[in-house]
C-alpha cells in the first residue's frame, strides 16, 4: 500500500509486529511475528501529502466549496456546487466522486446506493505503557464488530470501534472500560464518527462520471479499511479515464471498463470478506 503513495513514509507514526486480542470473557491472546505486519499512520499528514502532491501536478482546489449535483450535456458534465451563498457550476469533460459517504449524488445520476453501513467512532486518547496493538471483540463492545486501542506516538494512542449502529454509547462505554483498567488516562475525549461502507455499489459508473474509494464501498468489510483497496482502484479509474479522454469517448458504456477492471481484481475478496463479516457477526 505505501509503495503505491510515493513519500508515505513520513506519514508513519509506529509500525506493529504483534497485536494482544481480547474475547468477550476478558481472556487473551497475543500473536507476534518477526516482520512488521502493519503501519500505523497520522492520517491528516498522509492525505496533506497526497494533497500536495496533485497540486504539483496540476490539481486545483476549490475550498470551503460544497458539491450538490451534476448537470450534463453532450459537451462536458458541470458540478454544481455552494460556496456560501455563491451557486457555482463548474464545467469539466469528466468527474470523479470521491468524497466517501456519497448517497445523494450516486442516487441522482442513477448508480442507486449502498446499502448497509458499519458506524465507526474514535478518539486520540493518552495512554500509559501501550507498547501493543490491541482489540477488543464482544457485543457488549463492539456490536457485530470489535474495538481497538493503537498506540501511535509516545504517550498516545487512537481508541475507537466500529458497530452495527448507534456507536455513539458504544464507544463512551468503551472508553470508561479503558479507563478503568488504567490503559488511558481520564479526559474529556473529542470523539469522531463516521459511516464505513460493507458492500459496493452495485454500478460504479455513469454518463461522464466514475466513482471510487468509500462513495464506491471499495471498503474490506471485515476491518473497515479502505486506503488499498481505494488506490488500487483510483489506478484503475485514471486508466480508463485517460484511454476514454484520448478517444473523446466519455460514455457511460465506454467508462463500464473500469467497473469490469476493479470487480475482476476485488470483487471476489470483497464478496468473501462480506460474508466473513456476516458469519462473525
Amino acid at each position: 500500500c505505501l509503495d503505491m503513495l510515493p513519500g508515505s513514509s513520513s506519514a508513519i507514526q509506529r509500525e506493529a509486529r504483534s497485536a494482544t486480542i481480547f474475547s468477550p470473557s476478558g481472556n487473551s491472546i497475543r500473536i507476534e511475528r518477526a516482520s512488521t505486519q502493519a503501519f500505523i499512520l497520522d492520517r491528516s499528514a498522509l492525505d496533506r501529502l497526497m494533497a500536495e502532491q496533485a497540486g504539483q501536478n496540476g490539481a486545483d482546489y476549490f475550498f470551503s466549496t460544497l458539491a450538490t449535483g451534476f448537470r450534463s450535456d453532450e459537451r462536458c458534465i458541470c458540478v454544481k456546487a455552494t460556496r456560501g451563498p455563491e451557486l457555482l457550476e463548474l464545467p469539466a469533460r469528466a468527474a470523479v466522486i470521491a468524497c466517501g459517504t456519497a448517497a445523494g449524488l450516486t442516487r441522482q445520476v442513477g448508480m442507486g446506493q449502498i446499502s448497509e453501513y458499519a458506524q465507526g467512532a474514535q478518539a486520540e486518547v493518552d495512554c500509559k505503557n501501550i507498547d501493543d496493538v490491541e482489540v477488543y471483540s464482544g457485543r457488549h463492545i463492539a456490536p457485530g464488530f470489535f474495538a481497538w486501542l493503537v498506540p501511535t506516538l509516545s504517550g498516545r494512542a487512537k481508541a475507537g470501534l466500529l458497530c452495527s449502529r448507534n456507536p455513539g454509547p458504544s464507544i463512551t462505554n468503551f472508553l470508561n472500560l479503558l479507563e478503568g483498567r488504567g490503559k488511558i488516562l481520564p479526559a474529556l475525549h473529542h470523539i469522531s464518527f463516521g459511516a464505513i461502507p460493507l458492500k459496493p455499489l452495485a454500478r460504479t459508473y455513469a454518463h461522464r462520471i466514475l466513482v471510487v474509494g468509500d462513495a464506491a464501498g471499495q471498503v474490506k468489510p471485515t476491518t473497515g479499511g479502505g486506503i488499498y483497496f481505494s488506490l488500487i482502484c483510483a489506478g484503475m479509474a485514471v486508466r480508463t479515464l485517460d484511454e476514454s479522454l484520448r478517444a473523446s469517448d466519455l460514455s457511460s458504456r465506454r467508462l463500464a471498463i473500469y467497473q469490469k477492471r476493479w470487480h475482476k481484481i476485488l470483487k471476489r475478496e470483497l464478496d468473501i470478506d462480506y460474508w466473513a463479516h456476516r458469519f462473525y457477526q
